[in-house]
């Protein structure tokens, strides 16, 4: 665990040299918003050539600023609901090196019942729709495919997109990709050990703050994603965070006792880093016989990050395992 401490701390601390970012230009497509509670899902139009947008970079700040001044609203269409929606001319969003973004632009949506308007938290990271904890897509460096997700709960919008939660998706691509590496360092991650069977999942990481973060992890709520592929293994929502326990521990269990998560402060050499562990019962154990490849995403204390692994199929699959 100390070879891994030191290599997470030394990778938190590493600097990039600040260039100039060239703007992107980009079209949101899919746009896809959903009712789950009233099984009501409404696809926007493709995109046409006035849909299109720029988004300008500013590494300094690790800032990105979407620009859709001109672009008119777009049209949606589900069995029963036709609609338009628009969204704000211009709105700013945070970005980090690992392509994470977060926004919180408004909407005004227009159906035959009226119009209406509100503000919607975006994040390509976990947002929380009734039961559900469902998962952007970051902005890719390699090629600028993203994925906003975010949730209005309750929904505030005309007929028949009142009541909640109501879920917006909106995916993209960032013509040039960015070049992410020169924005803040996000939060670092590195796996311990992990192993998954029809009972329980559980998991082991050490994690570091990235730049200027400073995570809250009794007052923010904690969210957690193991997935493979678009298919959840698991997942955790709670709401309350996680409790203090003196000085150095944070645990949070659900009422139900399916979900156990705790955070231990660790230091070394004056650095600042964190000890996570995961319990979740009755995954959804994927069928494999060879390597799966798993991801697990998080959002604890407010530091929200990623992290790849390959898990190892043993006893016929009855496990799951890393390392």
């Amino acid at each position: 665990m100390r070879v891994a401490l030191l290599l997470l701390l030394a990778a938190a601390t590493a600097r990039a040299h600040i260039v100039p970012v060239p703007p992107s230009t980009c079209a949101f497509e899919p746009v896809v918003v959903e009712m789950p509670a009233a099984g009501l899902t409404a696809t926007g139009a493709p995109p046409g050539p006035g849909d299109a947008f720029h988004i300008l970079y500013d590494p300094q700040a690790s800032a990105a600023q979407f620009n859709l001044t001109g672009v008119p609203p777009r049209s949606f269409s589900a069995t029963g609901v036709m609609g338009t929606f628009s969204v704000s001319p211009i709105f700013g969003a945070a970005l980090a090196n690992d392509g994470n973004l977060q926004a919180t632009p408004t909407f005004t949506f227009t159906t035959p019942a009226g119009t209406a308007s509100a503000a919607i938290a975006l994040t390509t990271g976990l947002v929380v729709a009734g039961d559900a904890v469902l998962e952007g897509v970051p902005l890719s460096k390699a090629d600028g495919t993203f994925a906003l997700t975010g949730v209005l709960d309750p929904s505030v919008l005309p007929a028949p997109l009142a009541g909640g939660p109501l879920v917006v998706r909106l995916g993209g691509q960032a013509v040039p990709p960015p070049d992410t590496d020169q924005f803040r360092i996000a939060t670092r991650t590195t796996v311990l050990s992990a192993a998954i069977t029809a009972k329980l999942a559980k998991a082991r990481f050490i994690f570091a703050p990235g730049t200027m973060e400073q995570p809250d992890f009794p007052g923010r709520p904690a969210l957690l994603r193991i997935s493979t592929g678009d298919t959840t293994i698991a997942t955790a929502d709670l709401s309350s965070g996680l409790a203090a326990h003196g000085k150095k521990l944070f645990i949070g269990r659900s009422a139900d006792g399916r979900v156990a998560l705790g955070v231990h402060t660790l230091r070394r050499s004056g650095q600042l880093a964190y000890l996570f562990a995961v319990k979740l019962k009755t995954p959804a154990l994927p069928v494999a016989t060879g390597a799966v490849a798993a991801t697990v995403t998080y959002d604890v204390g407010g530091l929200l990050a990623r992290v790849a692994l390959s898990l190892h199929a043993k006893r016929g699959g009855a496990l799951l395992r890393y390392p």
